[in-house]
């Protein structure tokens, strides 16, 4: 599937065409991102009662330790940072995120959960309208425009456990088993010899 530069960007802003620009754009640098996630964490809905006396964890050093790990691209990322931190005082994702405090995996998981993607889908969409903007996606041009591709993934299979937005499938037309799952089509941006993709927002 290719497509021109205009549906690309319409894709990305869902707004009209409009002539590419190469200036500076609104998130020209790492720290802007950042601090775009910062402005929308504390109004990220939070499982935790506010009153609790237990809450250690503020949501924006959960939403920036999720995205730490997407960033470095390290599994073992974040206990790697609270070693550092016991061990010589600072770590890297209070250097390049501002993190206060990191928080566990599974602490991550609980109070990301339940937030919904859409709240982070504006952001991701001014992102790539941004990047688009300063040029930064010229290198996935090719001679009939950008070519995007759409990969199908399943993220999630159970036999036991459900949720109202699950797929379902009977094992037979007989069998009252039933397999719950979540699937998905991403489209993709990529570029023949490219070995980087750039994900697009659905």
């Amino acid at each position: 599937m290719s497509t021109s530069d205009s549906d690309l960007k319409k894709s990305r802003s869902g707004r009209g065409t409009g002539k590419s620009r190469r200036g500076k754009g609104r998130y020209s640098s790492f720290r802007d991102v950042v601090k775009a996630l910062e402005e929308i964490s504390p109004n990220l809905p939070d499982p935790r009662k506010a009153e609790h006396p237990a809450i250690r964890y503020e949501m924006r050093d959960v939403v920036l330790s999720a995205t730490s790990v997407f960033y470095l691209q390290h599994p073992s990322f974040l206990s790697f940072q609270r070693e550092n931190q016991e061990k010589f005082g600072q770590n890297n994702a209070s250097t390049l995120f501002g993190i206060h405090q990191i928080p566990s995996d599974p602490q991550i998981r609980n109070m990301l959960d339940t937030v919904s993607p859409s709240h982070f889908l504006p952001l991701i969409s001014r992102v790539g309208e941004s990047l688009f903007d300063q040029g930064h996606l010229d290198g996935f041009r090719t001679s009939i425009g950008f070519l995007v591709v759409l990969d199908g993934m399943q993220t999630v299979s159970s036999d036991a456990i459900g949720c109202p937005s699950c797929l379902t499938k009977r094992k037979s037309k007989e069998s009252e088993e039933v397999t719950y799952s979540h699937a998905a089509v991403t489209p993709v941006l990529v570029r023949p010899g490219e070995a980087r993709v750039i994900a697009l927002v659905e």
